[in-house]
């Protein structure tokens, strides 16, 4: 047997500690982290012990400003369905991003066609100096009459 395994010590908190910390959380709006630093609790104490005591247990020792403010976070969390007004917005921007995505490949053509236009031009000036003899371009810093 190997002698210098380490085992998990489990401490065990009575309900008045656990309770006194759940209303600091509330209270003070402290993190997690923050808690478990301050009183060297493991990772998932104060989750558990709020699972453990949920708020309407421990209500009696919160203020009234600290009880209303919870409810009124926790029916901030829950799922609201999207408005009219919201659902009007999202179908606006829906089709704007359709025109743009039209305008966009028609853009795309426009420049493609371009493209091959200066490709066609370049291709005669090639031409006409290699086989005629004809300079088409200006020579840089030549002066016009």
């Amino acid at each position: 047997m190997i002698e210098n395994q380490s085992r998990r010590v489990y401490r065990h908190f009575s309900k008045d500690f656990k309770l006194s910390v759940i209303k600091e959380y509330y209270v003070s709006g402290s993190s997690y982290y923050s808690l478990h630093k301050k009183y060297g609790l493991s990772d998932g104490s104060i989750k558990r012990w709020l699972k453990e005591y949920p708020l309407s247990e421990i209500s009696v020792s919160l203020s009234p400003e600290t009880i209303n403010r919870l409810e009124s976070m926790s029916k901030k969390e829950s799922v609201t369905p999207v408005s009219s007004s919201l659902e009007a917005r999202i179908a606006e921007l829906e089709s704007e991003n359709r025109r743009l995505k039209e305008r966009t490949r028609g853009l795309q053509a426009a420049l493609e066609y371009s493209e091959l236009r200066v490709e066609a031009f370049s291709r005669a000036i090639k031409y006409y100096d290699e086989q005629e003899g004809v300079d088409i371009l200006k020579k840089a810093g030549t002066r016009q009459q």
